[in-house]
C-alpha cells in the first residue's frame, strides 16, 4: 500500500506539533511548512493538504484551500470557529472532542 503524502501549512508552532503528534505512527509522509509561499512551492506530489484557514499572507489560507479544492485537490481546513462550507474543515476548538479523529479519518480516506 503506497504511503499518503500530507502537506500541512500553519504558522502556529503549537499546531505544527499537534498535527505531527496526531499522525505519529500513521502510514503517511508529513511535510510541514509555516507559510503559504512555502506551501505553494511544495504542493506538487502531495495527496492531502491540511491548511490553517486563518494564515494570512498574499491572501488567506481559506481562499487558497478553496482554490485547490475547486481544482480537485484533497484539502481540509483547520479553523478556529470559522465556517467554511465549500471546503471540508475541522474546528481547532473541538480538537479533543472529535476533531482529531475527524482529521485523521479524512486523511486516511484520501490515501
Amino acid at each position: 500500500m503506497p504511503r499518503t503524502t500530507v502537506l500541512q501549512v500553519d504558522d502556529d508552532p503549537d499546531w505544527i506539533r499537534i498535527i505531527k503528534d496526531a499522525f505519529q505512527g500513521a502510514s503517511i509522509d508529513l511535510i510541514q511548512v509555516t507559510s503559504l509561499d512555502e506551501a505553494k512551492n511544495t504542493v506538487d506530489g502531495v495527496d492531502v493538504i491540511i491548511c490553517d484557514g486563518s494564515i494570512h499572507e498574499q491572501y488567506d489560507g481559506h481562499n487558497w484551500a478553496k482554490e485547490l479544492h475547486e481544482a480537485g485537490m484533497k484539502v481540509i481546513v483547520l479553523s478556529a470557529g470559522q465556517s467554511y462550507p465549500e471546503v471540508p474543515s475541522v474546528d481547532k476548538r473541538g480538537w479533543t472532542n472529535g476533531g482529531k479523529e475527524k482529521l485523521v479519518e479524512f486523511v486516511q480516506s484520501q490515501g
